[in-house]
Protein backbone atom coordinates (compact mmCIF):
# COMPACT_ATOMS: atom_id res chain seq x y z
CA UNK A 1 0.00 0.00 0.00
CA UNK A 2 2.77 2.17 -0.19
CA UNK A 3 2.28 5.23 -2.37
CA UNK A 4 -1.46 5.35 -1.77
CA UNK A 5 -4.04 6.99 0.63
CA UNK A 6 -6.84 6.37 1.76
CA UNK A 7 -9.33 8.79 -0.43
CA UNK A 8 -12.77 6.82 1.25
CA UNK A 9 -14.09 4.96 3.61
CA UNK A 10 -17.45 2.65 3.02
CA UNK A 11 -19.05 0.74 5.63
CA UNK A 12 -19.50 -3.12 4.07
CA UNK A 13 -22.00 -5.74 5.48
CA UNK A 14 -20.00 -7.07 8.41
CA UNK A 15 -19.91 -10.67 8.09
CA UNK A 16 -22.44 -11.13 5.91
CA UNK A 17 -21.89 -14.13 3.81
CA UNK A 18 -23.35 -12.77 0.90
CA UNK A 19 -21.74 -10.72 -1.88
CA UNK A 20 -21.69 -7.38 -1.76
CA UNK A 21 -20.70 -4.68 -4.80
CA UNK A 22 -18.84 -1.45 -4.05
CA UNK A 23 -18.57 2.06 -6.43
CA UNK A 24 -17.10 5.04 -5.58
CA UNK A 25 -16.54 8.13 -8.07
CA UNK A 26 -13.17 10.01 -7.68
CA UNK A 27 -14.70 13.83 -8.67
CA UNK A 28 -11.07 15.24 -8.07
CA UNK A 29 -9.29 13.76 -11.13
CA UNK A 30 -7.96 15.11 -14.00
CA UNK A 31 -8.48 14.54 -17.63
CA UNK A 32 -5.41 12.46 -19.73
CA UNK A 33 -3.61 11.43 -16.16
CA UNK A 34 -3.96 7.60 -15.55
CA UNK A 35 -4.93 6.99 -11.42
CA UNK A 36 -4.28 3.66 -10.00
CA UNK A 37 -6.80 2.18 -7.14
CA UNK A 38 -6.70 -0.63 -4.06
CA UNK A 39 -9.57 -1.61 -2.52
CA UNK A 40 -8.86 -2.45 1.40
CA UNK A 41 -11.31 -4.93 2.93
CA UNK A 42 -10.51 -4.92 6.98
CA UNK A 43 -11.82 -8.51 8.06
CA UNK A 44 -13.36 -9.02 11.41
CA UNK A 45 -9.96 -9.82 12.55
CA UNK A 46 -8.71 -6.22 12.42
CA UNK A 47 -6.20 -7.05 9.34
CA UNK A 48 -7.15 -5.22 5.64
CA UNK A 49 -6.58 -7.49 2.79
CA UNK A 50 -5.49 -5.59 -0.37
CA UNK A 51 -7.18 -5.97 -3.96
CA UNK A 52 -5.93 -4.53 -7.10
CA UNK A 53 -4.24 -2.08 -8.43
CA UNK A 54 -6.89 -1.05 -10.77
CA UNK A 55 -6.49 1.52 -13.28
CA UNK A 56 -8.66 4.31 -14.39
CA UNK A 57 -7.69 7.43 -17.19
CA UNK A 58 -10.21 10.42 -17.23
CA UNK A 59 -10.73 10.42 -20.94
CA UNK A 60 -13.42 13.42 -20.86
CA UNK A 61 -15.91 15.08 -18.49
CA UNK A 62 -18.96 16.90 -19.40
CA UNK A 63 -18.73 20.44 -18.78
CA UNK A 64 -21.91 21.53 -16.57
CA UNK A 65 -22.90 25.23 -15.03
CA UNK A 66 -25.62 25.23 -12.36
CA UNK A 67 -27.77 28.16 -11.18
CA UNK A 68 -29.66 27.17 -7.58
CA UNK A 69 -31.79 28.65 -6.66
CA UNK A 70 -32.99 30.24 -9.36
CA UNK A 71 -35.18 32.28 -9.26
CA UNK A 72 -33.37 33.91 -6.11
CA UNK A 73 -34.23 36.74 -3.75
CA UNK A 74 -30.93 36.88 -1.53
CA UNK A 75 -28.12 34.88 -2.95
CA UNK A 76 -27.72 31.88 -5.18
CA UNK A 77 -25.16 28.93 -5.91
CA UNK A 78 -23.06 28.87 -9.28
CA UNK A 79 -22.10 25.56 -9.12
CA UNK A 80 -19.59 25.00 -12.26
CA UNK A 81 -17.19 22.00 -13.37
CA UNK A 82 -13.62 22.52 -14.30
CA UNK A 83 -10.88 20.58 -16.52
CA UNK A 84 -7.89 19.95 -14.43
CA UNK A 85 -6.78 20.71 -11.02
CA UNK A 86 -6.66 24.65 -11.57
CA UNK A 87 -9.22 27.62 -12.04
CA UNK A 88 -6.70 29.57 -14.06
CA UNK A 89 -8.04 30.21 -17.45
CA UNK A 90 -11.76 29.80 -16.31
CA UNK A 91 -14.00 32.82 -15.95
CA UNK A 92 -16.76 33.39 -14.47
CA UNK A 93 -18.68 36.27 -15.46
CA UNK A 94 -22.65 38.03 -15.00
CA UNK A 95 -24.21 39.93 -17.59
CA UNK A 96 -27.68 42.20 -17.84
CA UNK A 97 -30.06 41.29 -20.38
CA UNK A 98 -28.63 44.41 -22.94
CA UNK A 99 -24.89 42.41 -22.31
CA UNK A 100 -23.28 44.53 -20.46
CA UNK A 101 -21.05 42.73 -17.81
CA UNK A 102 -22.24 43.59 -14.34
CA UNK A 103 -20.07 41.48 -11.89
CA UNK A 104 -16.81 39.18 -12.59
CA UNK A 105 -16.48 36.81 -10.37
CA UNK A 106 -12.50 35.87 -9.26
CA UNK A 107 -11.32 32.48 -8.74
CA UNK A 108 -8.39 31.36 -6.82
CA UNK A 109 -5.62 29.59 -8.65
CA UNK A 110 -6.70 26.24 -7.19
CA UNK A 111 -10.34 27.08 -5.80
CA UNK A 112 -11.33 23.46 -5.34
CA UNK A 113 -14.80 24.07 -4.44
CA UNK A 114 -16.45 23.99 -7.43
CA UNK A 115 -19.32 26.53 -6.47
CA UNK A 116 -19.43 30.31 -5.59
CA UNK A 117 -22.41 32.49 -4.41
CA UNK A 118 -23.66 35.42 -5.69
CA UNK A 119 -25.24 37.64 -3.75
CA UNK A 120 -27.02 40.07 -6.66
CA UNK A 121 -24.79 42.65 -6.36
CA UNK A 122 -22.16 44.21 -9.01
CA UNK A 123 -18.48 44.58 -9.28
CA UNK A 124 -19.36 47.93 -6.84
CA UNK A 125 -20.63 45.93 -4.58
CA UNK A 126 -24.24 47.80 -5.05
CA UNK A 127 -27.49 45.73 -5.23
CA UNK A 128 -28.76 45.61 -8.92
CA UNK A 129 -32.15 45.82 -9.81
CA UNK A 130 -34.67 42.36 -10.02
CA UNK A 131 -34.59 40.99 -13.41
CA UNK A 132 -32.81 38.95 -15.74
CA UNK A 133 -29.07 38.13 -15.77
CA UNK A 134 -26.79 35.39 -17.37
CA UNK A 135 -24.19 33.23 -15.89
CA UNK A 136 -20.96 32.77 -18.21
CA UNK A 137 -18.50 30.30 -17.39
CA UNK A 138 -15.27 30.02 -20.31
CA UNK A 139 -12.55 28.16 -20.14
CA UNK A 140 -10.21 27.21 -22.81
CA UNK A 141 -12.69 26.94 -26.01
CA UNK A 142 -15.95 25.87 -24.26
CA UNK A 143 -18.66 28.38 -22.81
CA UNK A 144 -21.71 27.76 -21.16
CA UNK A 145 -24.35 30.56 -20.10
CA UNK A 146 -27.19 30.26 -17.91
CA UNK A 147 -30.53 32.84 -17.18
CA UNK A 148 -30.57 33.41 -13.77
CA UNK A 149 -33.96 35.13 -12.77
CA UNK A 150 -33.02 38.02 -9.66
CA UNK A 151 -36.38 39.00 -7.53
CA UNK A 152 -36.10 41.25 -4.45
Amino acid sequence: TSGYSEIVRISGPGSSPSAKTYSYTDKDVEVGICYYYKLGAVKTDGNTEWYGPVSAVVTGRKPFLRISPNPFSTSTTISFSRRGQRTEGIELEIFDVSGRKVREISLLPFNFSLAVTWDGKDDNGKFLPSGIYFCRLSQGNSTLTRKILFVK
